[in-house]
């Protein structure tokens, strides 16, 4: 359970959601608070009704507006379902909060009285959480089943591809330090992987899996080989020779690339998983 919430969910990096669910929220409260007058709005009519019903959904607006679109890029580094559950769950807090203002305000003198938040937090919680659970569930089960089907055909394109061995192409990874270059097969590099200031390279050598410490970054090392077409580069940590691609695997939290001759599943970066299948080709 703990490592399915540990997931990551990309929900909350829309910017479509985000703005749908600020002002597409705002409009809702504001319709909601106009028909059914909870909150002491049944005690005013007419002009007052309508700028009491507007200063609960504006005020609100802008709270979810500050949590949404200003605090949230600069609060999450990486986003996961559990996250995404609890932000949404403050964003309910966060409209108990201002509603209980508002409402001091304009009915209790200005004072703010904790029952009275915890009455609000109920009713917001009661309406919201049933949709907002359901929304969640629907999007992930989307993403997780859109992805597998991706994966799928990706897997039969993979297996349908006849590649060009490259066994005559010997590629030579270099190294800061002197004397310590990688000279290999094409064919027989595996993969590439950040590591410190090194970088971590997986190749075949006569049947056999080795690796070797080279003091370079990644992206000298893709530059040196941006000549192969079969070298991607799949992720900030990780490069690839598309030959030993076997599998993909996709769920909500993006793709992951089986090779063979290894366990090990390389991500994909977030940022590829739109043309993902462009690069495969």
């Amino acid at each position: 359970m703990k490592s399915f919430l540990l997931n990551q969910y990309s929900l909350l990096e829309s910017k479509i959601f985000r703005f749908a669910i600020v002002f597409g929220g705002g409009i809702f409260s504001f319709l909601f608070l106009y028909v059914f007058e909870p909150y002491g709005i049944h005690r005013v009519s007419g002009t007052e009704k309508l700028i009491t019903v507007a200063l609960y959904s504006g005020i609100g607006t802008i709270a979810l507006a500050l949590q949404f679109i200003l605090v949230q890029p600069l609060i999450f580094k990486k986003y996961t379902l559990l996250g995404t559950i609890l932000w949404l769950g403050l964003s309910f807090i966060l409209i108990g909060a201002t509603s209980t203002g508002v409402n001091a305000y304009l009915f209790n003198n200005g004072v703010i009285e904790l029952h009275r938040f915890i009455a609000f937090l109920g009713i917001i919680f009661s309406i919201n959480i049933i949709p907002t659970t359901f929304i969640v569930i629907l999007h992930y089960h989307y993403i997780t089943s859109k992805r597998l089907r991706n994966a799928l055909q990706l897997n039969e394109s993979i297996k349908h591809n006849v590649t060009r061995k490259n066994q005559e192409k010997r590629i030579t990874i270099h190294s800061q330090n002197k004397n310590n270059d990688l000279e290999i097969a094409l064919s027989d590099l595996i993969f590439m992987c950040a590591a410190d200031n090194y970088v971590d390279v997986h190749y075949s050598d006569n049947g056999t899996i080795r690796h070797k410490l080279l003091r370079n970054s990644l992206s000298s090392i893709e530059k040196d080989l941006h000549c192969y077409p079969t070298i991607l580069r799949c992720h900030k940590s990780y490069i690839v020779n598309k030959e030993k691609i076997k599998a993909i695997q996709g769920n909500a939290a993006g793709y992951k690339l089986k090779l063979k001759e290894t366990h090990e599943l390389i991500p994909v970066s977030r940022s590829l998983n739109q043309k993902i299948a462009t690069l495969l080709n």
